[in-house]
Parts: structure tokens; C-alpha cells; sequence
């Protein structure tokens, strides 16, 4: 098949490809919803105006940058597996501990931790995903997996001021950090 079809056939059928795809999709829930929650973070929970939603971002491009260091010695490793779930879980457990842990310092190095842990994640899946897909689906693969993502800012970006409203921020960030 052509196009999307083809891509969404074959990424249905090939088990390491679909949660792959799944998983790069749902980072960007999760990247929307850091987008609302930063303003709410500092504003809500920190109580520290809305310049400091600024800084939180900072600090989680801070973590990617970072992370580079990290992702450079990937380069050529065969088993990528266990960064994957290494990244993902980082990435959950800051998170959770922005939930849990609610001072400026802690969200300052949890956004870092977490930023680095979403690069590494990146890599690692985006990594996986072209030694995954067969090379006459690679594009279309691909095209799919950038479709899906740009999905997921906008469910996470809409989702996240109802979780806010239905629970406040903490609620939201266990919401976002446990899917």
C-alpha cells in the first residue's frame, strides 16, 4: 500500500514498530500538557508569577541539552532497548515528583531530569524505529509517527486545563506522568 494506509497497515502488523510508534505519539501528549502545566506550575503550585514558567521550560531544555552527552554514546549501540525504558522511566518518575514534590528547586531539576530523559527517549525510539521499519515504509513510517505526534501536542495541550480543573495541577501531572 501507498501512504498512510500503507503505513498505518504496516505499522499494525509489526508488533516492535506499533509500540514504538505508540509510545514517540504519546511522549507528545505528554509534551503538550508540560506546555499548559508550566504556567500553572509557576503560577498555581509554586506561586512565583509567570516569568517563572519561563524558567521551568528552561530547565527542561537545560535537561536536553544536557542529554546530549548522553545520546553521543549511543550512537552505534546495538541494544537500545534499555535506554528506551531507562528514559521512559526517568521521564515518568519526574513527573510524578513534580506531583509530589512541589518547591522551586525540586521542579527546577525535575524538569531538567525530565528533559533530558525526553531527548534520550527521542533518540533511542526514533533509533529503534528505523532499524524497525522495513526501508520501503521507512518515510511513510515516519510520516505517520509525525502525524500522530502533532495529535498528541493537541490532545495534551486540550486535555490538560480539564485535568486541572477537574483536579488541580498535582492531579494533572499523576495524570500525564502515570500514562
Amino acid at each position: 500500500g501507498h501512504g498512510v494506509s500503507g503505513a498505518l497497515t504496516f505499522v499494525r502488523g509489526d508488533r516492535p514498530a506499533r509500540l514504538l510508534v505508540l509510545l514517540l505519539s504519546a511522549q507528545c501528549i505528554a509534551l503538550g500538557a508540560l506546555d499548559v502545566l508550566f504556567v500553572e506550575l509557576a503560577e498555581g503550585v509554586l506561586h512565583r508569577g509567570g516569568d517563572w514558567a519561563g524558567y521551568l521550560n528552561g530547565a527542561f531544555g537545560a535537561g536536553g541539552v544536557l542529554a546530549i552527552m548522553v545520546t553521543a554514546r549511543l550512537v552505534g549501540m546495538r541494544r537500545l532497548a534499555v535506554p528506551l525504558a531507562l528514559a521512559l522511566s526517568v521521564w515518568s518518575v519526574a513527573f510524578l515528583g513534580l506531583a509530589a514534590l512541589p518547591g522551586a528547586l525540586a521542579a527546577l531539576l525535575l524538569l531538567g531530569a525530565w528533559g533530558g530523559a525526553r531527548a534520550t527517549f527521542d533518540v533511542t525510539g526514533r533509533t529503534l524505529l528505523q532499524r524497525t521499519a522495513r526501508p520501503d515504509m521507512l518515510a511513510r513510517v515516519f510520516g505517520l509517527l509525525e502525524g500522530l505526534q502533532m495529535c498528541g501536542y493537541a490532545v495534551g495541550s486540550l486535555l490538560t486545563p480539564a485535568l486541572v480543573a477537574l483536579g488541580g495541577a498535582p492531579a494533572a501531572l499523576v495524570a500525564v506522568g502515570a500514562m
